[in-house]
């Protein structure tokens, strides 16, 4: 058949895992020779954070303080304003700090019982949370353990996603 729409020409058209010809918009294998449908388009956006390729109405173009265009998935755009979209998040001093252990014992007596716990080593945490950009609140709380930094006032969208 001779498709007007057909998926050899197709923007939507991708591989499986395994190399075999596929729809990247529904999921499914398609015979190149024989399949098509009205979904088939030329035009095709990349996602700034998956790198995957969509349709124009199925991305959102992201607008910066500057007016810098992103475009982003909608599966993709719930990541903005965390730390897996922010410029500042890569750099974590204290995780990258090796000079003493991460996290050390604490023991905590109240009346006749006593606890043991591990937490973060406070030399470290002085070192480099006490003077971090975005990770530390004024409650002593990392924002990167706080719901992957979901609403952390100083959020900067990755420059690298920026096209």
């Amino acid at each position: 058949m001779d498709f007007k729409y057909a998926c050899r020409t197709c923007g939507n058209k991708g591989k499986t895992n395994d190399g075999q010809d596929a729809c990247a918009k529904f999921k499914i294998k398609i015979d190149l020779s024989k399949d098509g449908c009205s979904w088939h388009t030329n035009e095709f956006i990349t996602c700034a954070t998956c790198g995957r390729q969509y349709n124009p109405n199925e991305v959102t173009a992201y607008i910066t303080d500057t007016m810098e265009v992103c475009y982003v998935c909608k599966n993709c755009y719930s990541q903005f304003h965390t730390c897996g979209t922010c410029e500042i998040y890569p750099k974590c001093g204290f995780s990258e700090d090796r000079t003493e252990p991460q996290v050390v014992t604490k023991t905590i007596r109240q009346g006749f019982m006593t606890m043991q716990t591990q937490v973060k080593n406070p030399i470290l945490v002085q070192r480099h949370c006490s003077t971090c950009q975005c990770s530390w609140n004024t409650d002593g709380d990392c924002q990167r353990e706080n719901e992957n930094g979901a609403h952390c006032p100083h959020w900067q969208l990755r420059k690298s996603l920026l096209q």
